[in-house]
C-alpha cells in the first residue's frame, strides 16, 4: 500500500510520456565467445528432482568455468535440460536476449553425456567446460517476447530450449549467475 502526505506539487508540468520510450538496446561489440551453458536436474529414483545445476557442477566445485575478459562482449546459450523455467539472473551487467531455439533434448543429453565421460567430467584437462555446441539439435525458432526487447539482468529459460543472450562485462570482479527460483538456488543452480 501506498500513502501519499504530500500534496501535488503544481509547479511541476505534467506532461506526457514519449512514444515510444527509450530506444533499441544493443550490446556493444563482437562477441569474443560463445559459451554453452547448461541447466540440469538430479532426479531421485522416483523421478523426483533432488539438486539443480549449471553444467553439471555446484556452487562450489572448481574451476570457475567462465572467465570473461574485461570489456568482453559474449554470447551465452542457456541450454535448458530440465522440466522446468528457470529465471536465470546475472549480476553486475545487463544483456541482450537474442533469440530462442526449440531443443532435441535427448539427443544433445547423449552428445553431452559422451563428451563428459570421455572429459571424466564436465570440465576437461584445461579446466574448460566440454558441454557441446547445441547446433546440431536445434529444432526451431521460439518466439522473444517484446517485453524482452530491452536491457534485462535476467531471463526466462524454458525447458527444452536454448536461449541465447549477449552479454558484455564492463565491470572487473567476480560474477555471480544463478536461477533466481530461490530453492533452486539454495540446491546449487548457481556458479
Amino acid at each position: 500500500r501506498f500513502r501519499v502526505n504530500l500534496a501535488l506539487n503544481r509547479s511541476i508540468p505534467n506532461k506526457g510520456l514519449p512514444s515510444p520510450l527509450g530506444g533499441a538496446f544493443s550490446v556493444p561489440g563482437q562477441a569474443a565467445r560463445r559459451r554453452f551453458l547448461t541447466l540440469e536436474e538430479v532426479l531421485d529414483a522416483s523421478g523426483a528432482p533432488v539438486r539443480l545445476l549449471l553444467n553439471g557442477m555446484r556452487f562450489e566445485d572448481t574451476p570457475v568455468t567462465e572467465r570473461p575478459k574485461l570489456g568482453d562482449s559474449e554470447v551465452w546459450a542457456l541450454i535448458n535440460l530440465s522440466a522446468d523455467t528457470h529465471p536465470i539472473h546475472l549480476h553486475l551487467v545487463q544483456f541482450k536476449v537474442q533469440s530462442r531455439q526449440k531443443l532435441d533434448v535427448a539427443g544433445y543429453q547423449q552428445a553431452l553425456d559422451e563428451a563428459r565421460s570421455a572429459a571424466g567430467g564436465p570440465v576437461d584437462a584445461n579446466g574448460e567446460l566440454v558441454n557441446p555446441d547445441p547446433t546440431p539439435y536445434l529444432l526451431g525458432s521460439s518466439p522473444v517476447r517484446e517485453t524482452e526487447e530491452g536491457p534485462k539482468d535476467t531471463v526466462r529459460a524454458n525447458p527444452a530450449e536454448v536461449t541465447f543472450i549477449k552479454v558484455s562485462f564492463d565491470i572487473a570482479g567476480k560474477y555471480v549467475y544463478h536461477c533466481h527460483i530461490l530453492e533452486h538456488e539454495d540446491n546449487d543452480m548457481m556458479r
